[in-house]
């Protein structure tokens, strides 16, 4: 009996090598859970925050309201005279009003890639 043993040793170190690799891998590496069915969450829909409470509850009192358009046939809404005075347009202010004043900088369009700027120049310091 040993001696069919010997002859198949490098058959039964092999296998008992991937018997422990697999005890190894599923102790190390597989984490146990305890199977309490398919999982499923539910969500708690019955916990409301105060700010859900208010707009909900603001909701509910606009739909309540009900408009009476009467009140645009009323002889006293009719009688309403528009007193709106007609905007003149203005003159506009520098086209870059964070340029230094008293000099003038504009940009070309990008195509020609030029800036030209003219800013006054400062007096020579005498020192």
């Amino acid at each position: 009996m040993f001696d069919g043993i010997l002859k198949n040793k490098k058959i039964i170190f092999g296998v008992l090598a991937v018997i422990v690799l697999f005890l190894g891998y599923r102790f190390f590496f597989v984490k146990e859970t305890e199977d309490a069915g398919p999982s499923v969450l539910i969500e708690d829909k019955t916990s409301v925050s105060e700010n859900e409470r208010t707009i909900l509850q603001l909701l509910a009192d606009m739909q309540s309201l009900r408009l009476d358009a009467s009140i645009l046939k009323n002889k006293n809404f009719l009688s309403l005279e528009d007193f709106s005075v007609p905007l003149q347009p203005e003159p506009q202010g520098r086209p870059n009003p964070f340029a230094p004043v008293g000099g003038t900088v504009s940009i070309l369009p990008a195509a020609a890639g030029n800036i030209e700027a003219s800013l006054p120049q400062s007096p020579p310091s005498n020192q």
